[in-house]
């Protein structure tokens, strides 16, 4: 069963992320992952000082990003944070990226 995306965290691209083609670049979208898993994690109220405190730490061992279209400047992309698999020892954080400007996959 997929749960759905339920957090949103807008986030503006800002001229300095895109190449040379107008395009963000490919590694800023690991930025923008970041910030929604900072911004959800925030939402429901436990942190990286929550997780800290009860000797527990994330370490990103995997990351994959498949392209859809691109996301140019200055636009304003919705990234959407959800759970997507909670083990003992794992968890797994699956992001979805779309533009404000016309709702298309990026």
């Amino acid at each position: 069963m997929t749960v759905e995306f339920k957090h949103l965290t807008p986030v503006k691209v800002r001229f300095y992320e895109t190449d040379l083609q107008g395009h963000v670049n490919f590694g800023h979208y690991l930025f923008y992952f970041d910030i929604g898993l900072t911004e959800y994690l925030e939402n429901i109220g436990y942190d990286y000082s929550s997780l800290v405190k009860d000797g527990t730490d994330m370490l990103f061992v995997e990351s994959h990003c498949n392209y859809k279209s691109p996301a140019k400047w200055p636009e304003v992309l919705d990234v959407r944070t959800r759970v997507a698999e909670l083990g003992r020892r794992s968890i797994r954080i699956e992001f979805d990226i779309t533009s404000q400007t016309d709702d298309r996959p990026c």
